[in-house]
């Protein structure tokens, strides 16, 4: 067993000097499961709702697998004059902060997300979990998994790292599902309505996509919004509108913002009535 921890090292030093900078030599190395993270939740720091006047109508930004390895102030510079262009009150990211994990690439998206100067609000993804990545996200940012209101629309955040719910995860989402809001939105890392092959550490079941989609299904959830697949898509399904956000290093689609306006949700050309 020595002699092969030793290979496996020695092959990903290799790698590492031999090929890109965006190698993903961590990947090898998974954190905890989901169950243990949902668990972990009411230990971890939770987030507050950020000051909206919902009256009126109110913009914000979702950005997806921003990849951190070295600081990106220039994708950040971009980010930032959108605020300031279009009067974003708040950003979510849909996972992938980081790269491979570690704390030091969490502390350098943490100090560019920190200049923005509006609240913002991270999903797990499957990178932040490598090489144990979970211990460096809980320390910089907090619970995986939360929800908030912010007048009649409720937003939901569910840690898909894994590529999976896990049981008590599920029933937490189906309880905030039930409740009679004029708007439900849920924000996580995989997408249940692809076909492609996601991730090898974590490719999603299709009996676990086939119970979201019932999920959103009967309780009329009116978006679902990930990211991980590095394109952009939109997909009708049963009435639950299914977006997948472009990564932040493409030039199209990288930067998707939503305008909450009553009863109406919209998002770049696309509008669509809430029931």
């Amino acid at each position: 067993m020595p002699h092969i921890i030793k290979f496996i090292s020695a092959l990903l030093t290799i790698l590492t000097l031999s090929a890109c900078e965006y190698l993903d030599g961590g990947s090898i190395l998974v954190s905890l499961p989901v169950n243990e993270r949902f668990d972990d939740r009411n230990n971890r720091t939770n987030f507050s709702a950020p000051v909206v006047d919902a009256s009126k109508p109110y913009n914000f930004a979702v950005i997806s697998d921003t990849h951190y390895y070295k600081t990106n102030p220039e994708y950040f510079r971009k980010i930032s004059e959108k605020v300031s262009e279009n009067k974003i009150s708040f950003i979510i990211l849909l996972g992938d902060i980081t790269q491979a994990g570690t704390a030091a690439q969490f502390r350098m998206v943490k100090d560019d997300l920190n200049n923005l100067n509006i609240p913002y609000y991270p999903v797990i993804g499957n990178h932040d979990i490598y090489n144990n990545g979970y211990d460096n996200y809980k320390r910089v940012f907090g619970r995986t998994v939360y929800s908030f209101d912010i007048g009649g629309t409720r937003f939901i955040f569910t840690d898909t790292a894994n590529g999976l719910l896990g049981g008590g995860q599920k029933d937490w989402l189906t309880k905030r599902l039930k409740a009679h809001m004029r708007i439900k939105l849920v924000f996580t890392h995989y997408s249940p309505i692809d076909d492609d092959l996601q991730s090898f550490t974590a490719t999603p079941e299709p009996e676990e996509s086939a119970s979201v989609i019932a999920l959103n299904d009967k309780y009329d959830t009116d978006c679902y919004i990930s990211g991980h697949l590095h394109n952009y898509r939109e997909r009708t399904v049963r009435g639950t509108r299914y977006l997948i956000v472009n990564d932040t290093a493409s030039l199209d689609n990288s930067i998707v913002i939503f305008t909450i306006d009553g009863s109406k949700v919209s998002y770049k050309d696309g509008t669509f009535l809430i029931r």
